[in-house]
Formats: structure tokens, C-alpha cells, sequence
């Protein structure tokens, strides 16, 4: 075989492999990916927009301004967290500094193109077994929604905003408040092992009005009876330093180990 027809063949054999590995890494139909009849979010989806959307749904694209807002933002207020601007709840020893992950944002992309505010039953990846999910809209009597990186500001504040809410014992043990006490968006927002992160948004008119639909994916999420974040000294808990952008907060290559 000449060099040339064996470069060729080395290099078909290395597109093969990779696409296997693509098509396997998609699999989203695994039964272990999911808690007992859950469906998943990527099981035999093929994308786009369903039939539950109207006529002038469409995409906003998530740019690389939207995706560093969206880390900004979470990041800034985990290191209020973690270096204890809340003045009820305790310091953080080893709060991760979340990153872009894309795999979780196009799960996110297939909830935000469904046209309805709803949790999908199941959005876990291989590397991400107990992944969150948070849900956010605004809809107005304008004719349009502009300024969207503001309104994304807006609406993750919102999450934010349920810090009123928390207690100092749902940091050492996560539980549940009750139905009319809305914490599990911060929480998830809180969470030191959620690292990672992949919004999607999408817009479409609502009896007649235009409506923006944010979802954001976590790697991790809040459950009940584990505690939210690892309490301590800001940065005393990380192993590969800490982050100079972001005051109390590890830096990103940070390992992290989930409990189950």
C-alpha cells in the first residue's frame, strides 16, 4: 500500500471512530440515564421547534456575549455566597467556578423549543447523572423584546432572588420548604458541585404578545437531604487554588465529585 493510500485509510478510520464515538456519546435513549419512566429530553428527538409551537417561534441564538453573561452572573453571585455576603446563611469552603458546557445547553435547547415553561422529565448526559434544570420567561404588551442580554440579567436575578427564602439548614441538608416557598432555583444556582452549565433561549408570540423563554441546564442539582454547598472558609476547601476573577470561588479545572 503507498503512503498516500495509507494516510487516506488511517484517516477515514479515525472519522469513523470519531463519529462512533459522537453517535454513542447521543445515545439519550439508555434506561440508565433516567430514573424509572422518565423520558428523556434526547430520546429519538430530532430537534427543532414541535408542533406545540406557534407560527413565528424562533431561536435566539446563544451568542458568546449571552454565554459569558450567563457565567457572570451565576458566578458572581456564587462568590457572594461563598464569601459570605448573605449575612443568614454560612461562608463556602469549596464553591466551583461554573463553565460553559454544550452538551447540557443543546438538552436545553430541545425544552426551550417545546413553546411551553416546563421541566422536561429527564436531561442527565453520561459525564452529568443528576443534572438541574432551572426555568425562567418574560412576556410584554410591547411590541417586541429588546435588550435581551438584560433581560437574561433580569431573569436569572430572579432565581436569585429567592435567597430570602433559604436557611442556614437547607445549606447543611437541602429539604423541601413547601409548595408556596419557592427555593430550589437558587439552590441549584448555590450548588458547590454544580460546575457546569448550557442555557438555551427561545421567543414566540402568546396571545399576541412576544414571549422569551430561558432554560439553563446544571450538571448537578439540589437534593433533598444532601447538603447545598460544603460550609467553611471561603476557598479553604479547594485543591487547585483559587479564582482571582471571583473572589471565594475555586479555580475552574476544580475536580468534582458528586455523592452517588
Amino acid at each position: 500500500m503507498s503512503s498516500g493510500k495509507g494516510k487516506m485509510m488511517l484517516l477515514l478510520a479515525v472519522l469513523a471512530a470519531a463519529a462512533m464515538k459522537t453517535s454513542v456519546a447521543q445515545d439519550y435513549c439508555k434506561p440508565d440515564l433516567c430514573d424509572p419512566g422518565n423520558d428523556h429530553i434526547g430520546c429519538n428527538n430530532p430537534g427543532g421547534f414541535t408542533s406545540n409551537c406557534p407560527a413565528g417561534a424562533k431561536v435566539i441564538k446563544m451568542t458568546d456575549e449571552l454565554k459569558k453573561i450567563i457565567l457572570d452572573e451565576h458566578n458572581k453571585y456564587r462568590s457572594t455566597v461563598a464569601t459570605g455576603g448573605i449575612k443568614w446563611l454560612p461562608k463556602a469552603k469549596q464553591m466551583t467556578t461554573m463553565t460553559w458546557d454544550d452538551e447540557l445547553a443543546k438538552l436545553a435547547k430541545l425544552n426551550a423549543n417545546r413553546c411551553v415553561q416546563k421541566h422536561d422529565d429527564c436531561h442527565n448526559t453520561a459525564k452529568h447523572r443528576y443534572s438541574g434544570q432551572n426555568l425562567n420567561h418574560i412576556t410584554t404588551t410591547a411590541p417586541s423584546i429588546d435588550n435581551i442580554p438584560q433581560v437574561v440579567k433580569d431573569l436569572i436575578s430572579s432565581w436569585w432572588d429567592e435567597r430570602r427564602d433559604v436557611n442556614s439548614r437547607m445549606v447543611k441538608a437541602m429539604y423541601d420548604p413547601g409548595r408556596h416557598t419557592m427555593i430550589f432555583h437558587f439552590a441549584v444556582m448555590a450548588a458547590d458541585k454544580a460546575n457546569k452549565i448550557g442555557c438555551a433561549i427561545s421567543q414566540w408570540p402568546e396571545n399576541g404578545n412576544p414571549y422569551l423563554y430561558l432554560v439553563c441546564n446544571y450538571s448537578f442539582t439540589d437534593i433533598v437531604g444532601l447538603p447545598m454547598y460544603a460550609r467553611g472558609e471561603p476557598c479553604s476547601g479547594c485543591t487547585k487554588g483559587c479564582n482571582s476573577a471571583y473572589a471565594g470561588l475555586c479555580n475552574p479545572d476544580e475536580p468534582v465529585s458528586v455523592p452517588y
